[in-house]
């Protein structure tokens, strides 16, 4: 990236140099001594067309630059932003929530008292998610923190390839952690994470992303296991 960058910018200098060189040739042969009128009219009619291009040229490759840069920032601001605590306490969160939905088989929006059944589990580190409040919040946190790079991926300010190794598998994992609750939130607002959802197409296809199950999809809710802690 910084190679293209350096290039770039040594163009755009080198035509700037020429446009500059071709402008002093221009009023030499305007005020100079020598042709008549319409002969230094129409050298300075071809020298000023050639101008126009090279500023053009110039335009060009500055639309260029800016766009590379554009891209560059937002690269680094998605690694940066990805790991501030709030997005990592809801990425975390989320994790444990589609742990849990594969265990208990239930979701926020199941037909049950779900702040119940999470509550079992208040001690247990990696299957402790609160309750239905804090799930919904760290949902929509994430989705709406994936629209936005959705977004900038559709109009081409982030290159898909950020998400070619563990970013990806990250990014469908935390899809399919609250694929449940995007789905209900869609039933008000058929738009609601759209490009947090096409995101995760694109990186399936590109890069055949393959998403394990979730180790607890095959255990034993522990009131099943453990029946003497209902009571």
């Amino acid at each position: 990236m910084n190679k293209i960058k350096n290039i770039l910018i040594g163009a755009i200098s080198a035509c700037m140099a020429i446009a500059f060189g071709l402008l002093v040739v221009i009023i030499c042969q305007l005020f100079g001594n020598g042709d008549d009128v319409n002969t230094k009219l129409s050298f300075a009619i071809t020298i000023f067309g050639i101008v126009s291009g090279i500023g053009s040229f110039v335009g060009v490759l500055n639309a260029i630059l800016s766009v590379l840069n554009d891209r560059a920032s937002n690269i680094r601001s998605y690694y940066e932003s990805v790991e501030k605590d709030d997005i990592a306490e809801a990425r975390h969160l989320l994790y444990k929530y589609r742990d849990f939905k594969a265990l208990e088989k239930i979701g926020v929006y199941s037909d049950c008292d779900f702040n119940a059944v999470a509550a079992k589990y208040a001690l247990d580190e990696k299957l402790n998610v609160g309750n239905k409040k804090d799930v919904l919040q760290a949902a929509s946190k994430i989705a709406n923190f994936y629209q936005m790079w959705g977004l900038l991926y559709k109009n081409g300010s982030l290159p898909i390839w950020v998400f070619k190794t563990s970013a990806g598998y990250n990014l469908l994992r935390l899809y399919d952690s609250i694929e449940d609750i995007i789905k209900e939130k869609q039933k008000e607002n058929a738009l609601y994470a759209k490009e947090f959802i096409n995101l995760c197409e694109v990186v399936r296809k590109k890069y055949k992303q393959k998403l394990e199950p979730s180790p607890y999809g095959n255990m034993i809710p522990r009131e099943k296991a453990y029946p003497e802690i209902e009571g």
